[in-house]
């Protein structure tokens, strides 16, 4: 038998399946006796731990019946009468003989790992780490009788982190070593030695401001919590880098900028404490299916929340799936479901991978263009050929299709959850289009009508206010459809002043009470104001200082004394320049970085909301690379796996909505060229910029446009398909492309609102663009007949099978030839009566 206590108690068997321990007090028995790790633990002691102090008169022979139980069960094949080998009785009470305890083996791999050479310790702490499935004893962590065990394992594992971390810094793979203690560092920001790694491998890979950067805000961190002066260890490291000593080892550069986020990296969640347990509580009072939905202004913290949410999950063992929803006009449709299923499919196959067409499979991308086909707006550039495009099979339909394909995905999450726990987090889900609504809500219907019991949980986040002036938005629908499932709503509302001074203190900046009430007042308790208006009031003063509020001139009032610290009071001038609105606030952030600063932030927002710093600097310069680190430091940006984001999405629109429009084409379509040779590129993206880049990419509009519609159709996102259509005919009307275009364009639209289901729509366009339609179709059928003819080389045959496309006054051909079809006054080619739309005038020879 295996006893495993990192994470969730569990006993498994040799064949490596679970055991059923019994109810809570039966575990709580087997707990508090591996807690002992062999010895003896009395059997009053154990009653008075596991009925919390307060037994009842049967507690005796109860415990008696839990241990009988428990033999039966980590003992299967002991014989009646026979004495137990595990679980053994020994005066005053009971111990647990157990050897095979993953505890004990992280133990002895982590004690291995100090005198072994790097490689051979690298591989010890990796095998010892792997062991870890999270909160040790898990239901039993906050026990008095664990507290002590579980504190001596979380230091064991932060030993291990730290040798870790050192044996791949020894073995020349810095590189490996910053995403692991970028985390590691927020949720231990007091141990040092977790701080100077980071800082050590920001160094030797080339990143020394960022290094230098992160060792101070370690110090204001550290300086704020514990009223005290940064331990020796940081500031020799500090001092180190400063003069690029020797023995720091060597260092090699990176191509990407890769910002720090341990500065204003994950912060501890201040002033959500009750929000988190109520989501924390759905994991242990629901079995099955369970859907919460969080709500909040912009800022108020719905993301931190569920980051901290996705924390608590991963820690306890569950598959965490996050999804997120940015702009629907930058992102292609069903994009939370494509992050979501790609991820699960790394830890379960899918069982029907067919009906998945376009979510997982690689997506079409439209004709190759090489940069230098882009044109100028005065060049004329012919309309590229383009193939019909084959959404779904001829036999299949959208009524057959969409169903097929979210039966799969409900099927498929709960397949996954019959292996481990899954939690689906869906953030921003007012940004989603509306198949991924759709597809949200068929999936949680669907999961609950399969047999069993899934463990999967779906937590969306939205903002308040979600469509103003139409009450049918799609994720209204579905908030009222699902609430008749036991839905979970969170509503989220602004900080108190408590939570403001936690806050302030994560941040290295130290405020009092009557200060941190009016900052809540002025900023309504937003974190995202707060934050802002936390460092704005900080700017110029020394780390540690009390940044006090001044009292009013006829109040006699003694400004309170904090002992061992400075205090500064703050005029009421400083609180009357925090403006109203956060956009104001990131504009002074934005002056005191400079104007190039805001110069390569403006491409950066105009880029996405998740852009590569790569990216950047092709639109711009190299230099860029340098004003994305200050404004990493400043706070602005945070990166993640090579790429960086807006610390929030406020301050990208702040930015953007300071662009002029001349800059905001520009930079679209330098992103568009850019991105158009990136094979890797979803088209939706380089539709975007094409579309906003005006009148100087038209015809690159039409044709990205197009293949995004195309692929919208592929997963079946029709309503998407049609926006990305009629953006196409848009700006083929503003270039004044040819018919043959527009009515291929028209064409596409009413196919796609058939499949959409929206036959109305679909005849009024028919109606409105019929004429062109019909031409075109008249002109495809007398081009295949004449080609036919053509390939009989039989001239008779060749004028007889035009002739029902030939007005009755034109001449018959007699010989064999090139052909086509003229009207009067147009320049030669397929072109139609001027009168008459289902005819053409001549068929004359070229």
């Amino acid at each position: 038998m295996e006893f495993r206590v990192l994470g969730p108690l569990e006993v498994r068997d040799d064949a490596g399946t679970p055991v059923n321990l019994g109810g809570p007090r039966q575990r709580a028995v087997l707990a508090r006796l591996l807690v002992e790790g062999g010895s003896v633990v009395s059997a009053d002691r154990l009653i008075d731990d596991v009925y919390d102090g307060a037994p009842p008169a049967s507690a005796t022979a109860t415990l008696q019946s839990y241990v009988s139980n428990l033999r039966r069960v980590i003992e299967p094949d002991r014989g009646p009468r026979t004495r137990s080998r595990l679980l053994v009785g020994r005066l005053p009470g009971y111990a647990l003989a157990a050897t095979e305890v993953d505890a004990l083996r992280f133990g002895e791999l982590v004690d291995r790992s100090e005198s072994r050479p790097a490689a051979e310790a690298l591989s010890c702490l990796e095998e010892a780490l792997r062991l870890w499935r999270g909160s040790p004893y898990g239901e039993f962590c906050d026990e008095t009788w664990a507290v002590a065990e579980v504190r001596r394992l979380w230091e064991q594992r932060a030993v291990a982190v730290e040798r870790r971390a050192q044996a791949l810094l020894d073995l020349g793979r810095p590189q490996a070593v910053i995403p692991d203690l970028e985390g590691e560092t927020a949720a231990n920001p007091s141990r040092e030695r977790l701080w100077c790694l980071l800082a050590l491998a920001l160094y030797r890979t080339g990143r020394q401001a960022e290094a230098l950067a992160v060792l101070r805000g370690a110090g204001n961190a550290l300086a704020g919590r514990l009223r005290g002066n940064p331990g020796s260890e940081l500031r020799t490291m500090e001092d180190a880098i400063l003069r690029q000593v020797d023995s720091l080892g060597p260092v090699t550069t990176t191509a990407v900028l890769d910002a720090p986020t341990a500065v204003r990296g994950r912060q501890p969640l201040r002033g959500r404490e009750t929000q988190l347990a109520e989501l924390r509580n759905m994991l242990t009072t629901n079995s099955g299916l369970a859907v919460a939905a969080v709500s909040g202004e912009p800022g108020i913290g719905k993301t931190s929340l569920l980051t901290a949410f996705r924390d608590h999950c991963a820690g306890f063992g569950h598959l965490v799936l996050w999804g997120g929803c940015d702009d629907t006009r930058e992102t292609p449709p069903l994009w939370p479901w494509v992050q979501v299923l790609q991820e699960l499919q790394r830890h379960c196959p899918p069982p029907d991978r067919s009906a998945l067409r376009g979510l997982l499979d690689d997506q079409p991308q439209p004709h190759s263009m090489e940069p230098s086909q882009f044109v100028k707006p005065s060049q004329s550039m012919e309309p590229h050929p383009v193939e019909p495009s084959h959404p779904m099979e001829p036999s299949q339909s959208v009524e057959t299709v969409s169903p097929r394909r979210n039966r799969a995905v409900a099927q498929w999450l709960v397949t996954a959850a019959r292996e481990q726990p899954v939690v689906v987090i869906l953030d921003d889900l007012h940004r989603a289009d509306p198949a991924s609504v759709d597809l949200l809500r068929d999936v949680f219907i669907l999961a609950r009508a399969l047999p069993g019991s899934p463990r999967v949980t779906i937590v969306t986040a939205f903002r308040d206010s979600i469509s103003p002036c139409a009450t049918t938005h799609p994720v209204e629908d579905l908030l009222s459809r699902l609430a008749r499932y036991d839905l979970v709503r969170i509503h989220l509302g602004g900080l108190g002043a408590e939570a403001v001074q936690a806050l302030a203190a994560d941040l290295g900046i130290t405020v009092d009470e009557p200060t941190a009430r009016r900052l809540t007042g002025r900023t309504g308790g937003n974190p995202f104001f707060l934050r802002e208006s936390l460092f704005l009031l900080a700017r110029g003063r020394k780390p540690g200082t009390v940044i006090g509020a001044a009292p009013p001139a006829s109040s006699a009032a003694v400004p309170t004394a904090v002992p061992d610290t400075a205090s500064t009071a703050v005029p009421d001038t400083v609180f009357t320049a925090v403006p109203d609105t956060v956009a104001e606030l990131i504009r002074q952030r934005l002056t005191a970085l400079g104007s190039r600063v805001g110069e390569v932030l403006e491409i950066a927002a105009l880029t996405g909301p998740d852009f590569d710093p790569a990216l950047v600097a092709e639109l711009d310069d190299d230099s860029a690379y340098d004003a994305l680190d200050r404004a990493a430091q400043a706070g602005l940006l945070v990166s993640h796996a090579g790429r960086m984001t807006f610390a929030h999405g406020l301050v990208r629109e702040t930015i953007i909505g300071a662009v002029t429009p001349p800059r905001k084409a520009e930079i679209h379509r330098a992103a568009m060229i850019a991105l158009s040779s990136r094979p890797d590129t979803d088209v939706a993206v380089i539709a975007h910029h094409a579309v906003e880049a005006g009148p100087g990419a038209r015809h690159e509009a039409i044709r990205w446009a197009r293949a995004a519609a195309e692929q919208a159709s592929l997963r079946l996102a029709h309503d998407e398909a049609v926006i990305w259509w009629d953006r196409a005919i848009a700006a083929h009307d503003a270039c004044g492309g040819d018919p043959e275009t527009r009515a291929d364009l028209a064409s596409r639209r009413v196919r796609t609102l058939t499949e959409a289901g929206h036959l109305v729509e679909a005849r009024q366009t028919r109606t409105e663009s019929g004429h062109l339609i019909d031409a075109r179709q008249t002109r495809t059928e007398a081009g295949q007949a004449v080609d036919h003819a053509k390939a009989d080389r039989e001239p008779a045959a060749h004028a007889s099978a035009a002739r029902p496309l030939i007005a009755p006054d034109a001449p018959a051909p007699d010989a064999p030839g090139d052909w086509t079809l003229t009207a009067p006054g147009v320049p030669v080619g397929w072109t139609l009566h001027p009168l008459r739309h289902d005819r053409v005038s001549a068929c004359v020879p070229r």
